[in-house]
């Protein structure tokens, strides 16, 4: 699937501007550890306005020189946005808990790690990255936890086995316990 760069462009160019926030005149920073009321007389208003232009020529000068396809698929899945400094950040919002806000910022260079994850597991694979990242996570949600630990075990096997007909065809197991398993799936 290939974008249309201008809808990636125009895309890119609304994650910056919700990025800086909607009040860049009277509030300074994201987050709460750098957020800080501007003083009466809105001292840093240019500053802020010049910032929020070169966020804006960051964007315009990126996607002149192309995005990866990575980059293009993740945006146009629209499952998370570009921050101001040209970042990918995942949407994990409602993932975690009921009402958390939450996102996780991609390196650049875990880019397509992510990507390949999202396109061989989907939204599961992106939950799985993200409890990489931050150990010992889980969610209240019980499917949640369950794609988690499914894309866990795929992906462990996906590292050892990356041959993927030597995936499909290896030897199943004898015995006992395989035969019972084969009669409970119906046969294979």
């Amino acid at each position: 699937m290939k974008a249309d760069k201008f809808h990636v462009l125009v895309k890119a160019l609304q994650d910056v501007d919700s990025d800086i926030g909607i009040y860049p005149r009277a509030i300074q920073g994201q987050g709460e550890e750098c957020y800080e009321q501007r003083d009466g007389y809105k001292n840093g208003w240019n500053a802020c306005l010049m910032e929020y232009g070169q966020a804006f020529d960051k964007v315009i000068e990126d996607a002149s020189k192309g995005l990866s396809d990575d980059m293009e698929m993740l945006l146009c899945a629209d499952v998370g946005w570009l921050n101001h400094d040209g970042l990918f950040v995942l949407n994990m919002n409602d993932t975690w808990a009921w009402a958390l806000a939450d996102a996780e910022t991609v390196p650049a260079d875990e880019l397509p790690e992510v990507s390949r994850l999202f396109r061989t597991f989907g939204y599961a694979g992106l939950l799985y990255w993200v409890t990489t990242k931050r150990p010992g996570l889980r969610s209240e949600f019980h499917d949640n936890n369950r794609f988690i630990d499914f894309v866990a075990r795929e992906w462990a096997l996906v590292r050892t086995v990356p041959d993927s007909s030597t995936r499909a065809y290896r030897r199943l197991p004898r015995g006992r316990v395989a035969r019972w398993l084969v009669r409970k799936l119906g046969g294979v």
